[in-house]
């Protein structure tokens, strides 16, 4: 997951956390991530009004 969000940084920044703090307590960053990818996913999905079957629709009018 890391990998998504900012593999070079947000792994080091981790392992600081869980040497400040404990293991435990440093994957609250991964949690954090997420949360952010999915109010991300979410604002995107809200963004596109159209059903599947809408875009099918709209493909197969624009490929005749």
């Amino acid at each position: 997951m890391m990998d998504l969000v900012g593999g070079a940084i947000l792994p080091m920044v981790q392992g600081a956390l869980s040497d400040a703090t404990t293991m435990q307590c440093s994957f609250v960053l991964p949690v954090i991530e997420l949360l952010v990818v999915g109010l991300y996913f979410l604002s995107e999905f809200k963004r596109n009004k159209y059903t599947p079957a809408q875009l099918k629709a709209m493909a197969e009018k624009n490929e005749a």
